[in-house]
């Protein structure tokens, strides 16, 4: 089957900060090295150091020192065409994401990010602000820049937004089952096919994958949150798009009716798929 072509960026939406700032690894959020996929780390950012001749170095951005060091999500993405395709998809995903409030060029980007982490609008998304270039092992502890006598990874930069939880089977309920069934809406509306929630290994189990809940800030409740767009599709107004974003909303409805029912899946399978699952 043929590749599905991702739309070209023709407008620039998610601007490159490479030459704007430098950040600083405080954790890593997750490992891919072993399954060699992208690896996300938590990081301080700030406006990148920049020296002029005769001049001591000064930062290129204006913005305050308190938010200089804001933090931040970096997903790094080694260098294999696998994970290049993922880098591609999830940029075109954050393009149409972002396009309704796309900052006009890389400086305003950087200005945004003054902004804290809790004061961004409110979306059922984390916020791409940008993209790297960075270091293929870039140091935790230490500020790092863009070094143009090294080899570089493509990297996204997110919003950071603390205390998540993953959903599980056991936290679905119906108003959190109706409010997800809107949210994915929305994100259909935009043509944007996810493909990435549920984990199908864990067959016949339900499990959630890329779905989480925060608590708002305001009232406490907890919301969905929709993450990780590398497996997504950008699609168009063909009766097949169509039919995908149906059958994606379809599976999800099911998933969320089976988590809600209680029913042990394992236990309603036929004798015959039971032993071979042993």
């Amino acid at each position: 089957m043929a590749k599905r072509k991702q739309p070209v960026q023709e407008d620039p939406v998610i601007h490159d900060l490479s030459d704007f700032v430098e950040f600083n690894i405080t954790k890593v959020l997750y490992d891919g090295t072993k399954r060699k996929r992208a690896t996300l780390y938590l990081v301080k950012v700030r406006a990148a150091a920049t020296s002029h001749r005769g001049r001591k170095a000064t930062r290129k951005s204006a913005a305050p020192s308190a938010r200089e060091s804001g933090l931040y999500v970096l997903k790094i993405f080694p260098e294999s065409v696998a994970n290049q395709d993922d880098y591609k998809r999830e940029l075109a995903a954050n393009v149409v994401l972002g396009r309704s409030s796309a900052p006009p060029d890389a400086q305003s980007a950087c200005n945004a990010m003054t902004v804290a982490s809790g004061d961004f609008p409110a979306s059922r998304w984390p916020r791409c602000l940008g993209t790297l270039r960075t270091r293929k092992d870039p140091t935790p502890g230490t500020w790092v820049r863009r070094d143009a006598n090294s080899d570089h990874n493509s990297a996204l930069l997110f919003e950071y937004i603390p205390d998540l939880e993953l959903l599980t089977r056991e936290l679905v309920t119906e108003e959190l089952s109706q409010e997800y069934k809107q949210v994915l809406a929305d994100l259909h509306a935009l043509q944007i096919l996810h493909r990435d929630q549920i984990l199908y290994a864990a067959w016949p189990e339900i499990v959630f994958n890329n779905l989480f809940l925060r608590p708002n800030k305001i009232t406490g409740k907890k919301e969905i949150m929709i993450l990780d767009f590398d497996k997504s599709l950008v699609l168009g107004n063909s009766a097949r798009d169509k039919m995908l974003l149906r059958n994606e909303a379809q599976e999800m409805a099911e998933a969320l009716d089976t988590a809600l029912s209680k029913k042990d899946m394992l236990q309603s399978l036929p004798k015959e798929v039971k032993r071979l699952l042993q």
